[in-house]
């Protein structure tokens, strides 16, 4: 997937070029707007490409602290966590290991999903701290179309709304910079959920803004979250 053109631009070539193929690339500081990029539909192993390369870059000081916001074509992915049992019975979606924290988890077309790429270190803010950040911008989000939120069951990071979990998250956190985060259910279909166990637990503990009665445009309820996501963390 070719990469934003917002986050670098080619430098004059150099007396002594860098191998063929490769590009020196230099980087600027992102205005304030420019700090949450909708990426829209996208294969989660390119996007996981894309956002490793990016933290590296936001660990090195060579590029601003910044917060992808995508969907999903169907994929399993499964955190460092997950056991044989939690795997899905079938074999037609995808199942990707990868390296944050937490067990299984499905994402799918009717998600939101956000990726913050943020300095831990430079907010003074440990990763629990972290956590409760995110689940307390999504919880009031939450609020204002009715829905009562709460924060994690059983040491399981997340939103619920009854007893049912409406908010995934799922982090990893590298020199203190922090990747890959949480999926909002909008209108996702919830049956892949209950063909495998997320994060640990049944698949009918899973719901969606949709199943709980509040049918909204997700275009709306994205540009809700960018802007929190701007006030709260920049």
């Amino acid at each position: 997937m070719e990469q934003p053109s917002t986050f670098f631009k080619d430098k004059t070539p150099l007396p002594n070029p860098l191998p063929q193929g490769e590009r020196e690339k230099i980087y600027f500081p992102l205005p304030l707007w420019e700090r949450v990029t909708d990426l829209g539909m996208t294969h989660y192993e390119e996007a996981l490409k894309l956002q490793r390369e990016l933290h590296s870059d936001v660990a090195l000081k060579k590029l601003d602290e910044l917060i992808i916001i995508t969907e999903h074509f169907p994929v399993y992915t499964c955190g460092r966590r997950t056991r044989l049992e939690d795997r899905p019975v079938g074999e037609d979606i995808p199942v990707v290991d990868i390296e944050r924290g937490g067990e299984l988890t499905y994402h799918g077309p009717g998600q939101i999903v956000g990726y913050p790429i943020l300095d831990l270190n430079r907010r003074k803010m440990s990763i629990p701290q972290y956590l409760r950040k995110l689940e307390e911008i999504l919880i009031a989000i939450l609020k204002t179309y009715g829905i009562e939120g709460r924060y994690r069951q059983e040491y399981c990071a997340g939103v619920w709304s009854g007893d049912k979990k409406v908010v995934s998250i799922g982090i990893a956190v590298r020199r203190w910079v922090t990747f890959h985060g949480f999926a909002l259910n909008v209108d996702c279909d919830l049956t892949p959920f209950r063909q495998a166990r997320p994060c640990g637990m049944s698949g009918d503990q899973m719901t969606s803004l949709k199943e709980l009665g509040c049918n909204i445009s997700k275009e709306e309820l994205k540009e809700k979250i960018k802007s929190a996501l701007v006030e709260k963390f920049f």
